[in-house]
């Protein structure tokens, strides 16, 4: 009879083991996937339902800052100064899921930029103002000429330190002058010669109103009620420190000036004369920041009271998420 001999192992069997735990393996990365693309999509839900209600809270506030000044118009005093009611700083206001925090500026006490440019020539007390205010800040003054170009209407290079077309075309990316009136400080950044130090400097005394803003006129005047050391510094080159901390100290002890004499002989009188110096203000700059949950949001709503209009007009919004 015929010896049997054992059949070898069967190949097979290391095979389906190996196979099983690829299935196994593929399996678990689409399940770990599909778990988190649900997660990004509950957090990108999450973000834009926060995004909506920052949105709607910003408007609201936007809205509270149009009645306060509403208000202040109908109230007796014919001035704007730092101690009326728009100008408090506001406590945080607790919402269901965060808080929000809100604010009103005066943003003629600013130096408003486009008024070194006026009905289509250069405004020389309105630029020299600007130099001052660039020395007092320690700033380079040359740039001051590089706004004059950006904002005129032509092509022609106005000064030593100007900048147009041929200059900016040049960049890369290349770009043109605006030739128009600025509206957002931040276009500075644009202009040759500014850089994120020197705009971060000179921003929180320095607006961007056009004309036909703020009360429908060709050009803004500095409400000296609400201006900061370094505007009313500024103002004219006989102002010196003690002149602008007087000013301080006096507006302050007489809830703001309701004329313009503490002004006189240390100005010009082409100043006073031109109306370059006011009492009110028809710009308002509204700032809201909103928190709610991980989410953060922020608006600045420029606020334009039109004179003796009826409403109050929101001239620029802005909202940004960080």
């Amino acid at each position: 009879m015929a010896r049997r001999f054992p059949r070898p192992p069967q190949k097979q069997s290391g095979v389906a083991l190996i196979t099983a735990l690829l299935v196994v393996a593929v399996a678990t990365l689409i399940a770990a996937d599909l778990v988190w693309e649900r997660h990004l999509q509950t957090r990108r839900t999450a973000a834009m339902l926060a995004n909506d209600q920052g949105r709607l809270y910003a408007l609201g506030a936007e809205s509270w800052a149009i009645d306060i000044l509403l208000t202040d118009r109908d109230s007796p005093d014919e001035i704007d100064y730092l101690e009326e009611d728009w100008a408090q700083q506001l406590p945080p206001i607790e919402l269901p899921e965060g808080s929000l925090i809100g604010r009103l500026e005066d943003m003629q006490g600013r130096f408003n930029i486009n008024n070194i440019y006026r009905n289509g020539q250069v405004d020389e007390i309105a630029m020299a103002q600007l130099r001052r205010l660039l020395r007092i800040l320690e700033l380079d003054e040359a740039p001051a000429d590089a706004i004059l170009d950006w904002i005129d209407s032509d092509q022609d290079i106005c000064c030593a330190a100007g900048a147009e077309d041929d200059v900016y075309t040049n960049s890369s990316p290349a770009y043109w002058t605006a030739n128009r009136y600025l509206t957002s400080t931040s276009e500075l950044l644009a202009i040759e010669g500014i850089d994120g130090d020197f705009y971060n400097t000179l921003a929180p005394y320095i607006a961007a109103l056009p004309p036909e803003w703020c009360g429908n006129s060709d050009f803004t005047h500095i409400n000296v009620n609400t201006a900061p050391s370094a505007v009313l510094l500024a103002l004219d080159e006989q102002v010196s420190q003690s002149d602008v901390d007087r000013w301080l100290s006096e507006r302050e002890e007489f809830s703001g000036y309701d004329d313009l004499r503490a002004f006189e002989g240390v100005v010009s009188d082409d100043m006073l004369a031109g109306n370059y110096l006011g009492l009110n203000t028809e710009c308002f700059g509204a700032y809201a920041t909103i928190n709610i949950g991980s989410f953060r949001m922020s608006m600045y709503s420029l606020l334009d009271r039109q004179g003796t209009a009826d409403s109050i007009v929101p001239r620029i919004r802005y909202f940004g998420v960080f």
